[in-house]
């Protein structure tokens, strides 16, 4: 059977299920040496000296998007919040597909598509569509072009550009910029 990798969003954090599983790690906590560790740090040393607990913890995935230097903060948050939404309505985006993985892997390694967004929307366009092929550049790798579609408010006129990901391995990877699309 052939591999099959996962490209998922975020960090994984601990929640407590129970009040008592607080409690007894709140016990451990005290009985362990934590002086001059940030609470990431005292959370790991507590959790390694008392692997029990390991078990008993829910583990909540959350996670943040690297901002573009060249975009200001606000409209970042407006067109990363686009871009999200965009491929969050994308059913089922667990990262298990190739095509999931390529659109993970952009949103959390690839600031220019955010950059993107917000120079589009700069010009009066809306981001309209996220679509993910097959490459015909696919051979021997699994390549898939990402291709974004930006439609002017008063025009209607579609404008895309797209990038190609390889995702034929553990670690996907850019193999083409971010670059205007034009239909085949």
């Amino acid at each position: 059977m052939p591999a099959s990798y996962v490209y998922a969003l975020g960090r994984i954090e601990p929640r407590f299920p129970r009040l008592s599983v607080e409690k007894e790690f709140a016990q451990a906590t005290g009985r362990a040496e934590t002086v001059n560790l940030t609470d990431r740090q005292a959370l790991r040393q507590v959790l390694e000296q008392n692997r029990y607990l390991v078990k008993q913890l829910c583990w909540l995935m959350t996670g943040s998007i690297p901002r573009p230097e060249r975009v200001s903060a606000e409209r970042f948050r407006e067109a990363a919040a686009e871009v999200f939404d965009r491929i969050m309505q994308l059913t089922d985006n667990a990262g298990a597909t190739d095509e999931h993985r390529a659109l993970n892997y952009l949103t959390v390694r690839y600031p220019a598509i955010y950059a993107a967004v917000a120079q589009a929307q700069g010009r009066n366009c809306s981001l309209t569509a996220v679509d993910v092929r097959p490459s015909p550049l696919s051979g021997v790798r699994n390549i898939v072009e990402v291709i974004f579609s930006f439609t002017d408010r008063a025009t209607d006129v579609v404008e895309k550009q797209f990038l190609r990901v390889d995702v034929t391995e553990e670690f996907p990877f850019l193999v083409t910029k971010l670059s205007p699309y034009f239909d085949r």
